[in-house]
């Protein structure tokens, strides 16, 4: 005689079991941020969390006490995905940004919305993670909806290497005591004549870009007369530096500066080298 109720409870067994095995393992970890309202933050990060709980693809780790770290992504072998928000203040609005990495391929998804108020974060919460989770779980490599910019990212020819994994303090230029790299794409320089510099930090095709985001100050340019800096600072084009990552501790390329040649100030580039402390 056949058992109707062993049947079932096998059946059941089985569907939940290919359940767990078609989940992904994530590990939420705590949002990247430079606004100062570090109560909305936490409040964002809070709800993408309770938002992602509810996903039937997923089950989450609570990391949500941890910056992440690119370098130490090894030390998660247990999980598939390393998820964070990255939250910042947008002009009046705001900007998030999801990233996602595979532990195994080593590879970075980002999606990127932009909201005009802070109410519509809260609208939009749960269809944005159900959807980056949708479009990540079925490899998609590039995403493109009404209002939203996503994009697949190799960050640089090493996989392993970001702005969050660069990020810290830097040193090695001379008339620069320190160069700070933050998470979230940006940074302050140190002038040993105690000028502080903000500036923004991208990277594209294996370079590190920094560029000037501060108002020009003579203290900017030491490499030039102090008279002809007063003089030339205040229409002075931003610094920039376009520098090779050679790896997570080494940056070499050049910078974009006023020099002087035969006591004339103009524009060049010259070689720098960044070591990280």
């Amino acid at each position: 005689m056949i058992n109707k109720k062993a049947i079932l409870l096998a059946i059941i067994s089985a569907i939940f079991s290919f359940q767990l095995i078609s989940q992904s393992k994530v590990g939420f970890f705590k949002a990247v941020s430079d606004s100062s309202d570090t109560a909305t933050i936490d409040l964002t990060q809070d709800l993408y969390f309770q938002k992602l709980l509810l996903l039937s693809s997923v089950t989450v780790n609570d990391f949500r006490e941890i910056m992440f770290d690119l370098t130490k992504i090894s030390e998660y072998p247990d999980i598939d995905y390393v998820f964070y928000p990255e939250i910042q203040e947008n002009g009046t609005g705001w900007k998030c940004i999801f990233h996602a990495f595979d532990t195994k391929s080593k590879q970075e998804y980002t999606a990127t919305t932009e909201y005009d108020s802070y109410y519509m974060i809260l609208m939009d919460a749960k269809k944005e993670i159900t959807s980056f989770f949708d479009d990540l779980k079925n490899n998609i490599q590039e995403i493109n909806t009404i209002n939203k910019v996503v994009e697949r990212q190799n960050l640089t020819p090493f996989p392993n290497i970001s702005i969050e994994s660069l990020s810290g303090t830097w040193s090695g230029e001379e008339f620069i005591d320190k160069i700070v790299i933050l998470r979230g794409g940006r940074g302050f320089v140190i002038f040993e004549n105690g000028a502080s510099m903000n500036i923004s930090i991208t990277i594209e095709d294996g370079h590190l870009i920094a560029t000037q985001i501060s108002k020009s100050n003579a203290s900017y340019f030491p490499e030039i007369s102090r008279a002809k800096a007063l003089e030339l600072a205040p229409n002075a084009n931003p610094i920039k530096w376009n520098l090779d990552i050679k790896n997570s501790t080494e940056l070499e390329g050049t910078k974009y500066t006023l020099t002087e040649n035969n006591n004339i100030p103009d524009y060049s580039h010259i070689s720098v080298k960044w070591t990280k402390q």
